[in-house]
């Protein structure tokens, strides 16, 4: 008992030893010869020492949870405001190349383009390759008949809005079948 008497004074003598000494037990370091040690001058104290442990171990979970969760979310937003970034940047691109083609197609300067001129223009070649640089494939018979959906206030011509609009409105998989 005298011994057990110094250990129970080292261990809890000051606040920074009691401090220690509960690390050690919630850390499961020789928790069990201090419960045992400390039984025999209180009885009962077991108890305490169970709840401590399962409590301070129950808090250790829930803290390395909250960072690894919070981590992950914020690489879930990053990649997120990474990917609409590329978005939005892709998307100028293709705005600016659009009106880049609109500007080729608009032949007479008049930033209207009449039924006529679109189907005349289409015909050539390196518009056809234009448009597929940008992801439009459809044939010309296809491209005429676009004309139409093109042509949002049935005017019977295709503004530099309304083409821009359009093809936006129809990128990502508009094809002959959705425009029938």
């Amino acid at each position: 008992p005298v011994e057990e008497q110094a250990n129970i004074a080292q261990w809890f003598a000051t606040v920074p030893a009691a401090m220690y000494t509960l690390f050690k037990v919630m850390t499961l370091s020789d928790w069990i010869h201090v419960s045992n040690v400390v039984e025999m001058r209180f009885p009962g104290i077991s108890v305490f020492f169970v709840c401590y442990v399962i409590i301070s171990a129950w808090a250790t979970i829930a803290c390395i949870t909250g960072i690894v969760s919070t981590t992950i979310l914020q690489g879930i937003q990053a990649d997120d405001a990474r990917r609409q970034s590329q978005w939005q940047d892709d998307r100028r691109i293709l705005i600016v190349s659009l009106l880049q083609l609109f500007e080729s197609m608009d032949e007479d300067g008049s930033d209207q383009l009449e039924r006529d001129e679109f189907a005349r223009v289409i015909k050539k070649e390196s518009l056809q390759s234009r448009l597929s640089a940008l992801g439009i494939e459809a044939s010309e018979r296809e491209l005429i008949r676009w004309f139409d959906v093109l042509d949002t206030d049935h005017g019977g011509t295709v503004s530099r809005d309304e083409f821009v609009g359009g093809f936006l409105r129809l990128e990502g998989g508009a094809r002959s079948k959705d425009l029938a």
